[in-house]
């Protein structure tokens, strides 16, 4: 059935998923006809259930569902093959019901129950927004040293999936590569002295090679201490 407004849904279906803007969650929520003899779930990261207030109100069990995968228009169900998503619910019943479909689809469900929203969300948007955000951030870099910033996509982009594709297959530190990875304090410098006239960017790859520095690497105590000290922010003291 399709339904023309909103206002149809509830008549037709007895869950029903607002797959809509997190702006719209919950004003979208206080329009439809919702009773008990609904549930109702929202597909946020962010959100809580307290935005599905008004149907909870009405009787309705409420409940949350998060994929942790991006779906570009046209996406398909299949997009959901071997990804992780969110639950949350208002009940045991609806969490079976929200794990049974996410398993369906052929992801792992974990619950949401008591995480922090928000932090749970940065996580999320830092492994796959920011990316493109880092791609930002190394075009700049890439047309810094000379190069055309028109190729800079097209190059870079192979080491973004290289080092996917090792986060997938192994524990983080053996996934890493490149100069911190081997201990080169040389190299590190030397991006560090070519970026002092790029401030932004500079400060960039020193909050994030000191995130690299928390794995195991199996450096020498000499060589971890000659790297934080170059990665410190400026004026701080490195431990």
């Amino acid at each position: 059935m399709h339904a023309a407004d909103a206002s149809q849904i509830a008549g037709a279906a007895d869950l029903v998923f607002l797959a809509v803007p997190d702006a719209a969650v919950r004003d979208t929520c206080d329009a439809l006809p919702l009773t008990a003899a609904h549930a109702v779930v929202h597909l946020s990261g962010v959100l809580g259930l307290d935005c599905l207030q008004s149907a909870a109100e009405r009787g309705a069990r409420v409940g949350a569902l998060h994929p942790l995968q991006a779906f570009p228009a046209g996406s398909s169900e299949s997009r959901f093959r071997g990804i992780y998503t969110g639950i949350e619910a208002s009940d045991a019943a609806l969490t079976g019901e929200l794990e049974a479909i996410a398993r369906a689809l052929g992801a792992t469900p974990f619950s949401l129950a008591g995480v922090d929203r928000a932090a749970y969300h940065a996580a999320a948007v830092l492994t796959s927004n920011y990316v493109v955000a880092l791609h930002v951030a190394a075009a700049e870099v890439w047309r810094l040293a000379g190069l055309p910033p028109s190729t800079a996509r097209a190059a870079l982009a192979p080491l973004t999936l290289g080092a996917a594709e090792a986060i997938v297959e192994r524990e983080l530190p053996q996934a890493l590569t490149g100069p911190i990875a081997r201990g080169d304090v040389r190299s590190v410098a030397s991006h560090l002295q070519t970026l002092q006239g790029d401030p932004d960017h500079a400060a960039l790859y020193r909050a994030l090679a000191r995130d690299l520095l928390r794995l195991p690497l199996g450096l020498s105590e000499e060589t971890q201490v000659a790297l934080a000290a170059l990665v410190a922010e400026p004026g701080s003291r490195s431990a």
